[in-house]
């Protein structure tokens, strides 16, 4: 239950960014920019996911992080932020690029384990 709610909760903050950008920069210039295509992309597929839930293809919400990182680097661009919260928000990007780092070396090591075992058997 917490994951679903949790996957609202992104789904409806994202997609609420998505539209107001798209209002007050209109399509064109939003598109021009790669990564907003990205973001495009992860919340209609967050929406997509909701509604379908069983499609299969669970392995893209662990690119949903990178709107929390791109979140991240507006926030600290903006010169807003507190010294601690900028240094909290460092402390959590670098955590969170660990994190991804590792799990893709996990990935290389599953696809390579699963080749050795489909050869052997």
């Amino acid at each position: 239950d917490t994951i679903y709610y949790g996957n609202i909760s992104f789904c409806t903050l994202f997609g609420v960014e998505l539209l107001i950008r798209l209002l007050v920069i209109g399509p064109r210039k939003y598109f021009d920019e790669p990564s907003n295509i990205l973001d495009a992309f992860l919340v209609l597929y967050g929406l997509f996911s909701l509604r379908y839930p069983d499609t299969g293809c669970q392995y893209i919400n662990i690119f949903r992080v990178l709107l929390l990182l791109k979140t991240n680097e507006r926030a600290v661009r903006s010169g807003n932020l507190s010294a601690s919260s900028k240094l909290t928000l460092s402390n959590l990007v670098v955590i969170i690029r660990r994190c991804m780092s590792a799990v893709v070396l996990y990935l290389i090591l599953l696809c390579g384990l699963i080749y050795v075992v489909g050869i052997l058997s």
